[in-house]
């Protein structure tokens, strides 16, 4: 292809002003390349997006993978429900990624429910196993407050630090609009893995 300068020098006297036409040429250069960043910038974007979704997502499918390499584990404290200030809290279930002598990683399942309705949530704190402090690997969870009945759940990972029973405080917390945290209600737990 030619040259549009080249090409100009062609043409016959009834054709637009050459001036005319090399602006109309630079106006569809300049759109091609408006198009192509803009594609470019789309992709990174989507790029961007799917990974913070994944990242997200990768706490569930971390818990899942562990229930299928390590399974569920059944004991002492799984199961029972502890009521404080009218709310119940249960350790629903706990899953450990069976990898090692001991499971290297357990996932606390905590199920909770405020049948008043307020607005609160379930935390753990200080987790220990056979007394050493266990380090939060993530968590996942919160309340459903759309209804006459509160609804708790949480997710939570924990890297074991030693053998023993898992101890832990299952606290019932409500944020407030400033975003100070207040504990509502606590108790502990021991579960026997």
């Amino acid at each position: 292809m030619a040259d549009p300068e080249n090409a100009l020098k062609d043409l016959p006297p009834e054709s637009p002003p050459p001036e005319i036409v090399l602006a109309a040429v630079r106006v569809f250069r300049y759109r091609a390349l408006a198009v192509v960043a803009l594609g470019v910038a789309l992709v990174i974007g989507a790029v961007f997006v799917y990974q913070r979704i994944n990242v997200e997502g990768q706490f569930s499918v971390k818990v899942a993978t562990a229930r299928v390499q390590g399974g569920t584990y059944f004991g002492k404290g799984i199961g029972e429900i502890h009521t404080i200030d009218g709310i119940s809290v249960v350790v629903w279930e706990v899953v450990g990624d069976g990898i090692g002598a001991y499971p290297q990683v357990l996932y606390v399942h905590l199920v909770g429910w405020d049948p008043k309705g307020r607005q609160v949530e379930v935390e753990m704190a200080n987790p220990k196993f056979g007394g050493e402090p266990a380090r939060v690997t993530g968590l996942e969870g919160g309340g459903n407050w759309g209804g006459s009945t509160t609804l708790l759940d949480l997710w939570i990972g924990l890297e074991t630090s030693g053998s023993g029973p898992l101890t832990f405080e299952a606290q019932v917390v409500r944020y407030r609009n400033d975003g100070s945290r207040e504990v509502v209600a606590t108790t502990p737990f021991e579960v026997s893995v």
